[in-house]
């Protein structure tokens, strides 16, 4: 809805969800750090990076995750992560995120 050009269903349902909510958001944002990764979406408002592992299974996938994560916790980044078997409740999830995050502001 607000012209981000997102890589999957999912991905679209959190980008139209955050959009929806007034949440400013970045899609493919470069993760701090000395790898080149890239997040699925970073909420500036609370410094906070939100991934949706949506290929776990696939080895070559799983490897990138490992290190993609390793550089989160190094770099001290809050991040958020959502799961393949989350998207049946995708909406309740998001919905409690913003809710706790507001909660801490």
């Amino acid at each position: 809805e607000d012209g981000h050009l997102v890589r999957s269903i999912v991905e679209r349902e959190i980008d139209d969800f955050l959009y929806g909510k007034g949440i400013l958001h970045a899609y493919e944002k470069l993760i701090p750090g000395e790898k080149e990764f890239y997040c699925d979406f970073y909420l500036p408002q609370y410094n906070l990076w939100i991934e949706f592992w949506g290929r776990e299974g696939d080895p070559e996938y799983e490897r990138r995750k490992r290190e993609k994560l390793s550089q989160y916790r190094r770099e001290g980044l809050k991040l958020f992560e959502i799961h393949k078997e989350d998207v049946p409740k995708l909406k309740d999830i998001l919905s409690k995120l913003l809710e706790d995050l507001n909660k801490l502001r």
